[in-house]
Order: structure tokens, then C-alpha cells, then sequence
């Protein structure tokens, strides 16, 4: 997951579904957020851009 120009690790996806715990990373629902999906060996297999939106 990138917020802004930061990279970030982790996450889950079970079932179909991608959790990553964000509460402190964005900060703003203007930050551009994006997610790439990789395979075992690292390579970029898709990217999107989140829509953030006000909880």
C-alpha cells in the first residue's frame, strides 16, 4: 500500500478480500493511496488507486 510517496508492508487477503490496517498511515481523504498486488517473487502483478472516503 503507498499513501502519498510512502510504501507500506503488510496486510492480508483471505477469501477475496484485502485488509490493511491504515488508520494511521492516511491521513487525509485528498492522499492519493494505491495498492499493487505481487506475486511470490515480488513482481507487480496489478495496481489501484483507493478512493479514500470520511468515516
Amino acid at each position: 500500500v503507498t499513501v502519498g510517496e510512502t510504501t507500506y508492508k503488510g496486510g492480508t487477503f483471505t477469501d477475496g478480500e484485502f485488509k490493511f490496517y491504515a488508520f494511521d498511515k492516511i491521513k487525509s481523504t485528498a492522499d492519493t493511496v494505491t495498492i499493487k498486488a505481487l506475486d511470490k517473487d515480488g513482481n507487480v502483478l496489478d495496481t489501484k488507486t483507493v478512493t479514500v472516503v470520511a468515516k
